[in-house]
């Protein structure tokens, strides 16, 4: 078995952002194919986080930790302005490198899987050989900024041009690496026009729980429940609140008496607020939300902004539940051509086809049959385990035998 280390941005465990949930997945999988061990890059220390992540696996964790705004301040502004990624320029700082450094050269990979494209700016500096190396997009991240830089302030906007100029510079190195991995076809299409190098699809997926979820909300007779999840820490979730409260407006207009409830911690105060005046129930972050999903009638994700496949849209399809979203939101999904929902642009398009879903239960319920089954065939986590063992097993023959 190959000995790979995993080079992450954050814990994967509790996984209550997509990033986490993706580190989960390749990192179960990869535990399994190979011998695994994980390299965790924090920018702040969590005890949850630490806890969980070691009793999962096999873990190394470093942290720079810098909590006050102007320490932030002065390590990213000027990283910024130099081209240079702002997340992980602290983990250049000598003392945290060679510590960083350190743990790879103890444990001797084969195998060193870059977890986000912010960290291909680590592998020169930490002399890592790129034919060792492969890189794992969870998104194409240049125009995952790109579309973030439409809202916000002009300073946000100014960020995020900034950002998605140092992740297109990050993309484009990624083409050194042995392989690229990317979420889906569109995302792959997209690195390989991007860095002229083939990259491969190893899709995001739902964990085996979601497929044992119960949609009673599909059901004849059921409340109308339209469900969005979230962490509102980031940016193109926010947005989607936004647009639900809109949406939440378009509905009270009738008397469908439908609700919709947005599960998911850190909204902003004031947001949270407005959200709750238009009427959304929001539970905040809830460790186990099955009994939330098992109401949902159907996801309602008015995304605007954000890249490759939404995992949010994964899980709820896993789960049997109908998905209404829009063209961002099914992005790499075939959301219409295999019949798992609906896609609009307009809140009240957004606002129309979810209750002309929600109006024929007997339609919704063969939709939400086929959403599973869909979801079990190309996003389940056996899918993944496919998906993987060819890449290794490509990885293996691309670097011919092996000499002892």
């Amino acid at each position: 078995m190959p000995k790979i280390l995993m080079l992450a941005m954050t814990y994967p465990e509790p996984a209550v952002s997509g990033h986490r949930v993706r580190i989960r997945a390749l990192a179960n999988v990869l535990k399994e194919q190979a011998t695994l061990r994980l390299l965790v890059l924090s920018p702040t220390f969590e005890e949850d986080g630490e806890r969980q992540t070691r009793a999962a696996f096999d873990a190394a964790i470093v942290v720079s930790e810098q909590t006050l705004l102007l320490q932030k301040a002065a390590t990213q502004l000027p990283a910024l302005l130099r081209g240079r990624q702002r997340w992980t320029e602290r983990f250049r700082i000598n003392a945290v490198k060679a510590e960083i450094a350190a743990e790879i050269e103890a444990f001797g990979p084969d195998i060193i899987l870059i977890g986000h494209a912010a960290l291909v700016s680590m592998v020169e500096p930490l002399g890592l050989d790129w034919s060792r190396v492969i890189v794992d997009h969870q998104n194409v991240e240049s125009i995952n900024y790109e579309r973030m830089a439409r809202d916000g302030t002009w300073l946000q906007r100014l960020g995020a041009n900034l950002d998605a100029r140092v992740f297109a510079k990050l993309e484009r190195l990624s083409a050194k690496a042995a392989q690229q991995w990317a979420v889906s076809d569109v995302d792959r299409d997209a690195l390989m026009k991007l860095t002229g190098k083939p990259v491969h699809t190893v899709p995001n997926v739902a964990p085996d729980s979601a497929f044992h979820l119960i949609p009673r909300g599909t059901k004849p007779g059921a409340e109308l429940v339209f469900g969005f999840m979230g962490s509102y820490g980031y940016a193109p979730n926010r947005t989607a609140l936004r647009e639900l409260i809109a949406i939440s407006e378009i509905l009270g207009r009738t008397d469908s008496g439908a609700k919709i409830i947005a599960l998911g911690g850190g909204a902003p105060a004031g947001l949270d607020a407005e959200a709750a005046a238009a009427g959304i129930v929001m539970p905040g972050f809830v460790a186990d939300a099955h009994a939330y999903f098992e109401r949902f009638t159907l996801l309602l994700a008015p995304l605007r902004s954000g890249s490759g496949t939404k995992l949010k849209v994964v899980e709820a399809l896993a789960m049997g539940l109908p998905v209404v979203t829009t063209a961002i939101g099914a992005e790499g999904l075939p959301i219409e051509r295999e019949g798992l929902g609906r896609v609009e642009e307009s809140n009240e398009a957004l606002a129309h086809a979810a209750m002309s879903l929600a109006g024929d239960r007997g339609a919704l319920q063969e939709m939400s049959e086929r959403a599973r089954a869909w979801a079990h065939t190309h996003v389940s986590m056996e899918a993944l385990r496919t998906v993987i063992a060819a890449r290794l097993e490509a990885f293996d023959a691309s670097r011919g035998p092996r000499t002892e």
